[in-house]
């Protein structure tokens, strides 16, 4: 316990590779949340720049931080490895390279003080450029989460999300609180799954008990050049693999849910061929969304590769 004083209300999960530059500013954040009562953990995977004296510096002057040390483990092992060294009952996620806004936490702590049954909170929030050009909120991008009641800052109880969840995959790790007992009970993140271990987690999670969200954008999330292009294969990949094992589940409660999922990974695939050019592929999996969940942002999608082909 640090200082051996008392129990933190909250320990505070960052994976941090590579990011001496990005750091100090997520680490600025958490000073801002109103709350004095937390634990930060930092586990510092294998970086070759200067994360490890940021957070030399960082500990030195907040006995509150700790840094921990991992080997290019990947951000799922090195949460896991966080959160054996956790010693509040909650677990808050901050990435890097995200930044909270102020007064987040503390809401997201009370909130959960409130309601000890919930297992999994989360929030709206911005995406950003590096030259910080607003992208635009998460939640009104998806039709399930725009759908939801608005509950501004406050927080609205949902008893069954899973098939919300595993619909739309637009909850943002960095926004998430949870309760410690509920990830041990749940084994944790899936180390194995080298992309979107987050939203598997957030399903098993939600299968055990409710969920609560707030739609205010609490965090700015970060959206670097290219990104999404060099994982796309890769996190296709593993959305398909998470969606076999998770459909036996969901399709007893909601069959739609399972059709929008299914869209989703088409959708993603249909971008990946556009990007190379081939616009019959990209049509292909577009049509075959537009038939499993009907939308008119796939739609409008459908109908340009069809006119990318008869100008090709």
């Amino acid at each position: 316990m640090p200082h051996g004083t008392e129990t933190p209300l909250v320990t505070i999960v960052t994976p941090a590779r590579n990011a001496a530059e990005d750091l100090p500013g997520a680490l600025e954040s958490v000073r801002s949340q109103g709350i004095d009562k937390f634990q930060h953990i930092v586990v510092n995977d294998g970086s070759t720049d200067g994360t490890d004296a940021v957070l030399t510096d960082a500990s030195r002057n907040d006995y509150r931080i700790m840094q921990l040390h991992s080997d290019g483990i990947g951000p799922a092992a090195a949460r896991n490895l966080a959160i054996k060294h956790a010693e509040a009952p909650l677990i808050a996620f901050l990435d890097a390279d995200d930044r909270w806004r102020p007064g987040k936490l503390a809401r997201q702590v009370a909130f959960h003080e409130a309601h000890s049954d919930v297992l999994l909170s989360f929030t709206d929030y911005e995406h950003f450029t590096p030259a910080g050009q607003s992208l635009g909120l998460a939640f009104p991008f998806w039709p399930l989460y725009k759908a939801l009641p608005q509950t501004g800052a406050d927080f609205g109880r949902i008893e069954n999300s899973a098939p919300l969840i595993f619909a739309e995959n637009a909850v943002g790790t960095s926004t998430v609180v949870i309760r410690k007992d509920a990830f041990e009970a749940s084994g944790g993140f899936d180390p194995d799954l080298r992309s979107a271990s987050d939203w598997e987690l957030w399903l098993r999670l939600a299968l055990r008990g409710p969920a609560a969200y707030s739609t205010e954008p609490a965090m700015d999330y970060l959206v670097m050049p290219g990104s999404v292009t060099s994982n796309r294969a890769l996190r296709i990949s593993c959305m398909n693999s998470i969606v076999e094992t998770y459909e036996p589940l969901i399709a007893p409660m909601d069959r739609h849910a399972v059709r929008a999922a299914k869209a989703r990974i088409d959708i993603a695939r249909a971008e990946m061929a556009r990007e190379t050019g081939d616009h019959s592929q990209s049509l292909r999996f577009h049509l075959r969304a537009l038939r499993a969940n009907p939308t008119r942002r796939t739609a409008r999608s459908a109908i340009a590769d069809m006119r990318n082909l008869l100008v090709a």
